[in-house]
Parts: C-alpha cells; sequence; structure tokens
C-alpha cells in the first residue's frame, strides 16, 4: 500500500528545507512541483515512471504537447507546468547577464550563448563582436 501523499511529499520538502535544492533528484523535484500523483500512483512512483518513459527530464521537457498527453496523468494542468518550466529556466539564465552587462569572460560567453541558442530547434551559426573598450 502507498504512503499517504501528504506524507510523501514531506519527505522531498524536508530534504530540500534541510540540504538544499542541489541535493533531490529529478523525480524529487518534479514531485514538488507536481505536488501530486495519480488516483492510481503516488507522487514519487508517478515522477519515476514519467522521467523513465520520456528517457530523463530533458527529453520530458523538451517533448511536445502530443507526447506528453498520451503519458497517463499528463492533463492540461501538468502539461502546462512542463512547458513553463523550461521558459522559466531560460529567463533565469538569461537574466543573469542582463542588457548592457559586460561579457567579461569565456564563461560569461559560454552562459550568454547557451541561454540563447541551446534549445532551439534549428542549427544557428552567429558571431558575437566583442571590444576591450573600458566599460
Amino acid at each position: 500500500m502507498a504512503d499517504h501523499p501528504k506524507k510523501q511529499l514531506r519527505e522531498p520538502r524536508a530534504k530540500l528545507k534541510h540540504s538544499g535544492a542541489a541535493a533531490l533528484s529529478e523525480v524529487e523535484l518534479l514531485a514538488i512541483i507536481f505536488q501530486r500523483g495519480t488516483e492510481s500512483e503516488a507522487t514519487l512512483r508517478f515522477c519515476e515512471e514519467l522521467l523513465s518513459r520520456f528517457g530523463g527530464i530533458r527529453p520530458l521537457l523538451s517533448a511536445n504537447s502530443v507526447e506528453l498527453t498520451r503519458t497517463p496523468g499528463v492533463g492540461a494542468a501538468r502539461l502546462a507546468i512542463l512547458h513553463a518550466l523550461p521558459e522559466l529556466a531560460k529567463r533565469f539564465f538569461e537574466a543573469t547577464l542582463p542588457v548592457g552587462q559586460s561579457i567579461r569572460s569565456p564563461a560569461d560567453t559560454e552562459m550568454f550563448l547557451r541561454a540563447r541558442l541551446r534549445d532551439l530547434p534549428h542549427e544557428v551559426f552567429c558571431c558575437v563582436y566583442l571590444d576591450n573598450l573600458p566599460g
């Protein structure tokens, strides 16, 4: 018999509070976001099967609406969450280099380009023109 859903979510939430988000597995992070499983599955088990079915977090968050809604337990609300998460992450990383801030290192350049190009569905050629003027 599965644990009560609220009890099951307490464990990842407590782990998050005690050890930080980096200590959580992808299953636990997804469970915190979804908050509950399905009628037949507990939250952690549902998230584990979802990640397994798609082959990990990246393929899951890159899947199209048709693939996702064919999955038992993924309806309009979860579809919206799964489509919003990559966009939210993209905006988070774009915000690390606000407009007008200088690129000062190769790491800054990598972060800038990854945030803007990583998930495009097509190949892109681009140039970054840098100057050494004081800024």
